[in-house]
């Protein structure tokens, strides 16, 4: 059992270090948006400080992609999420 648990782990990390040479477009980030919420209403500074620490990250066009955003097959989850946030 011993090696065919050995043969199965390897080829498991052979595939996912595979998967890491597949493309995959990251979506643009924009830094101007005229609809942005907190430039067209008069937002308190305290309600403003947790949206932009809660949402801004996903929900802008100031994201910031997470470490785990560069593997695969991770990446192409957060990608395509993100691309349909934006549209």
């Amino acid at each position: 059992m011993g090696k065919k648990t050995n043969i199965f782990s390897h080829s498991l990390l052979g595939v996912l270090l595979l998967l890491q040479i597949y493309p995959s477009h990251r979506p643009e980030v924009t830094e101007t948006n005229p609809n942005d919420l907190l430039k067209n209403k008069d937002v308190p500074k305290n309600i403003a400080s947790m949206l932009r620490s809660a949402y801004y990250d996903c929900h802008s066009n100031k994201s910031t992609y997470p470490w785990y955003a560069s593997i695969a097959p991770v990446k192409w989850w957060v990608y395509n999420y993100m691309k349909e946030r934006k549209n």
